[in-house]
């Protein structure tokens, strides 16, 4: 299999997808530098494809909204404006809008507003470069990650599709419906992506002597060493009463973090944590386990 990692893919197109718009933006007098601030918006999110697209798009238009805002206020009354009333009054908009689901992305918001006053106010150029921007990045993202795939032909999605980490949680919520928790009525899942793409689903499963009960996170990692898995990606993780959405995120125990040292390397498997509502972090097992004692210290 060749070596080529997928933060190289992804930075090689990039570099091309990018030089290309830096280009055709001057030939076609666009300013350039806004569809990098829509790129920039999109990246920043942390989501990919139409989620990361939802998330910046809406929340960039909403900024450049908040820029003509103030600079039409501050023109109506120019004292006001002078005195950063209106700046400070629509600042506070935008932090009031990041409470709901559709603008909760405030940085994305910022972006708008910023490169609107660099733009000169002229939104009507400015509002479209940005929203192309995030498509260019979108763009950016899926196609270094089908250059990852096509180098080292490491397919590790099902299907041949992009395995997100969206789609990898709701695997985890499916794993979450099997749990067996009789007694703490906690449930847990897990799914685990392979670096060859394969992925193996865990739950909890408790037992009335407490100490055999089994977490999700090992349920998983058992089932794929069974079937002969020893190199791993990342895993999700879904957990919350039984019968209720997750409303905080899970992490793994320490068992189940050791287990994960067995097998994985610590600098580059990752861990994500989620909730019900839509809101992930991803960390990597170092980060979750510093100096964490693993095979290599028995060499």
């Amino acid at each position: 299999m060749k070596k080529m990692s997928s933060l190289l893919a992804l930075s090689l197109v990039t570099a091309i997808l990018c030089g290309i718009w830096s280009f055709a933006a001057e030939a076609a007098g666009l300013p350039g530098w806004a569809g990098f601030a829509g790129c920039t918006a999109y990246f920043a999110s942390g989501k990919h494809g139409a989620a990361g697209l939802k998330k910046a798009i809406p929340t960039n238009l909403t900024g450049v909204l908040c820029a003509v805002a103030i600079i039409t206020l501050s023109d109506l009354a120019p004292a006001l404006g002078s005195a950063g009333v209106w700046c400070a009054l629509l600042t506070f908009v935008m932090c009031i809008l990041a409470k709901y689901e559709l603008f909760d992305y405030c940085p994305g918001t910022f972006i708008g507003c910023f490169s609107t006053f660099a733009a000169g106010g002229d939104w009507m150029v400015l509002a479209p470069v940005l929203v192309f921007g995030a498509f260019l990045a979108a763009a950016c993202d899926y196609g270094g990650v089908r250059l990852y795939e096509a180098v080292t032909g490491n397919y590790k999605r099902n299907g041949g599709k992009i395995m997100t980490n969206e789609q990898l949680i709701a695997e985890a919520k499916k794993a979450r419906e099997h749990a067996y928790t009789p007694y703490s009525h906690f449930q847990v899942g897990a799914a685990l992506l392979t670096k060859d793409g394969r992925l193996y689903h865990g739950c909890n499963i408790e037992n009335a002597a407490y100490g055999p009960t089994n977490c999700a996170e090992r349920t998983a990692f058992f089932k794929a060493v069974y079937e002969g898995e020893r190199e791993f990606e990342k895993i999700a993780i879904v957990g919350g009463p039984q019968g209720e959405e997750a409303d905080v995120m899970c992490a793994p125990c320490g068992v189940c973090r050791q287990v994960m040292m067995e097998f994985c390397n610590p600098k580059t498997f990752q861990i994500v944590l989620a909730d019900g509502k839509g809101k992930w972090i991803e960390r990597t097992l170092e980060e979750m386990l510093p100096f964490g004692f693993g095979p290599d210290n028995l060499k």
